[in-house]
């Protein structure tokens, strides 16, 4: 595994981190001709040229990695900093049975970090989740550079899913959180968000246990990280779905929670899903992502990725 030397850091000030369009852009050829697919009150309307797309992947198992006690406070320690007598407990987690690490027996007062069977690592803090005042937070290149250096070290220490064809990307900076106080007129952003991208054989690994992003807060300080890299291996080839029928099924599995009058499809391509609970031997299957901009019967508009499974069986989310 290596990490991918990164592109021109972009800050990315998004009104709502569920549109991702911005951090995940689309190289696609355009055409002149449209096609449109219609299915009741639902027009899904293809808007761009579709481009070759595989026809068989792998599955990616996940196989872990045994941490042990001592390992994973050497993690709480080490990378993170969390110092006295330390707690330390195994406990369910969203990627099975964790090491859960804290520093303090208050929960609302205690760092958190986890360690996980999967490969995967997170670390939380009191200050990721608010401050009650402005933080003093440095620049998009001075977070890129503090979350960079923390990405080495783990690099350093075989942290890092081992598999060759595994790669870690640099997307860009975004705002995290925004807090306010109204009485006094008073907004600011809570944090800075650094945010990579996991990749097999050049292919995106998405969905929300798939993320990789280092919050710098207050000062410059890490106040919170989801490494949720996976330690994989790939498993057999499977036949990917015809994108036609994909696109048919688009018209009434879209996911969204209140049903469009349309949906525009600007761009596809292929990419890896991870559900919201995995553990070892789950796998990692192809999906379809479709860039695309959803319209209400009032007209409004607004950006969306959506995807769908490529492989017969599979589900995104259990």
């Amino acid at each position: 595994m290596r990490m991918r030397a990164k592109a021109a850091i972009a800050i990315v000030v998004l009104a709502c981190l569920a549109s991702v369009s911005t951090l995940y852009p689309f190289d696609r050829p355009r055409s002149s001709a449209v096609s449109l697919f219609r299915a009741g009150e639902v027009e899904v309307v293809i808007n761009c040229t579709i481009p070759d797309l595989p026809t068989e992947l792998n599955l990616l198992k996940i196989v872990g990695r045994n941490y042990t006690k001592e390992e994973a406070l050497a993690i709480a320690r080490d990378l993170f900093g969390l110092t006295g007598n330390l707690r330390i407990e195994l406990g369910p987690w969203p990627e099975g049975i964790a090491w859960k690490i804290r520093n303090s027996s208050t929960l609302k007062d205690a760092a958190l970090v986890v360690v996980c069977p999967t490969g995967a690592i997170e670390f939380t803090t009191p200050e990721w989740l608010g401050y009650y005042s402005p933080p003093k937070l440095p620049s998009p290149d001075e977070a890129t550079s503090i979350a960079d250096e923390l990405m080495k070290k783990m690099m350093e220490r075989g942290l890092f899913p081992s598999h060759e064809s595994i790669e870690i990307e640099f997307i860009g900076v975004t705002q995290g959180a925004v807090r306010s106080i109204p009485a006094e007129g008073v907004t600011w952003v809570n944090y800075l968000d650094v945010r990579y991208v996991m990749e097999y054989q050049d292919i995106p690994i998405r969905g929300g246990r798939a993320r990789i992003v280092v919050s710098i807060g207050d000062s410059g300080r890490i106040i919170a990280f989801f490494g949720l890299w996976k330690e994989v291996e790939p498993d057999r080839v499977v036949g990917l779905l015809p994108i036609e029928d994909v696109l048919e099924r688009l018209k009434h599995e879209h996911g969204l929670r209140t049903h469009p009058a349309k949906i525009f499809v600007n761009g596809v391509r292929v990419a890896y899903w991870v559900r919201p609970f995995v553990e070892v031997s789950d796998y990692i299957f192809p999906v379809y992502e479709f860039e695309a901009v959803v319209e209400r019967d009032t007209g409004d508009r607004f950006a969306r990725i959506l995807y769908l499974p490529a492989v017969e069986g599979m589900s995104l989310y259990g």
